[in-house]
């Protein structure tokens, strides 16, 4: 196990090796391709992640079978727990990648001895709960708005997560994987990303987005918040 990675991440930020050893006892790591499954909603979680690379989604699916993201996931970020106390443990959602990513798997045996009975880390683990609650919410809030600001929006959230966990502002994301974000057509994404280029707001690159300019950005966004506020 390559505890000098996992001590990197901010959930077992100053957690002591043997207590790091405790809390990660019978996990593994694996690597994930583009657009696997991970797990799948309804499944029973016999396990829980840490995303340690890559970009992951979160998804529910709609009454026709098809796959709704909810939720996206970078370094850091936990994945199948919330199903972990349960007595009949099951995957509440599905997850995948959108890119290539690693995560470290966690026994839910591990999760019931070590984590249940560590008020720090179950603090933690309530907080990055909350910050994902957050970001549903936040994104559930813009669907008024007019797509520039969703995205925008959507952008802006994504960066500061990414800054949270300790990444640059560079994020690993396609347009597809945008416009799944968003609930746009990736030709209008496309549109909006071309003319923000010239004006310099961001730039991409194959699977990169940088964002240049993050308080052109903000202006838009804010800006929309102000209207909806009126309205």
């Amino acid at each position: 196990m390559k505890h000098q990675d996992l001590s990197s991440i901010a959930l077992f930020k100053g957690i002591e090796k043997r207590r790091l050893s405790e809390l990660t006892d019978g996990g593994s790591f694996e690597a994930f391709t583009k657009n696997e499954l991970a797990f799948q909603e309804g499944k029973r979680g016999d396990q829980f992640g840490i995303v340690m690379s890559g970009l992951f989604r979160m998804t529910k699916d709609d009454p026709c079978g098809a796959r709704v993201g909810i939720l996206y996931l970078g370094t850091g970020d936990l994945t199948g727990d919330f199903a972990m106390a349960e007595e009949d443990p099951r995957y509440i959602m599905s997850c995948e990648t959108l890119v290539s990513g690693l995560i470290f798997w966690i026994p839910r045996e591990t999760y019931l001895r070590s984590w249940l009975t560590s008020p720090l880390i179950m603090k933690r683990v309530q907080t990055a709960t909350l910050e994902r609650l957050k970001w549903i919410a936040d994104c559930r809030a813009d669907q008024r708005l007019s797509l520039e600001r969703r995205l925008a929006g959507f952008l802006l959230r994504a960066q500061s997560r990414a800054k949270d966990n300790g990444d640059t502002a560079i994020l690993t994301l396609t347009r597809l994987g945008l416009a799944d974000a968003v609930g746009a057509s990736v030709e209008s994404v496309i549109r909006i990303m071309t003319r923000w280029e010239k004006r310099g707001f961001v730039s991409t690159a194959s699977k990169v987005i940088q964002i240049a300019q993050s308080a052109k950005l903000k202006e838009l966004y804010i800006r929309s918040q102000k209207r909806s506020r009126k309205s």
